[in-house]
């Protein structure tokens, strides 16, 4: 029979790997430095959305969570100069899944509804990340 260090060897390397593995899931899941949002609260990504952002205290590290009906929205991450007439450009990130996670960048983050006359009525919104 094998001496007892040799034997526990194995299972200690297998319990460090499945805690480093644990770690690096949750971190890349934001549980560990961010925050998960659920954007618009109850009410999802829908019209009125606007000024959801608005008191609330968001960093880089946290992720946004867009729920909504695919049949009748989308995400579109846009940028300043492409935010206030709604426009839809090449560089846009269309995210249209109906459950979509988006991490913040520090800084603004624009986001809007890319489905005709949506954006025009309230489904879009700025996130300030520090």
């Amino acid at each position: 029979m094998a001496p007892r260090d040799a034997m526990t060897a194995p299972r200690e390397g297998s319990i460090g790997l499945l805690l480093a593995l644990i770690c690096v899931l949750l971190a890349q899941h934001g549980l560990v430095n961010g925050a998960s949002w659920w954007v618009g609260d109850d009410d999802g990504w829908d019209f009125g959305v606007e000024d959801w952002p608005t008191g609330k205290n968001f960093t880089s590290e946290d992720i946004l969570i867009f729920k909504y009906d695919a049949d009748v929205h989308n995400v579109v991450v846009s940028s300043p100069k492409f935010y206030g007439g709604c426009d839809i450009t090449k560089e846009s990130v269309i995210h249209q899944s109906g459950m979509d996670e988006i991490q913040l960048i520090p800084g603004p983050n624009y986001f809007f509804c890319g489905r005709l006359g949506h954006c025009q009525k309230g489904v879009r919104m700025i996130v300030n990340a520090k």
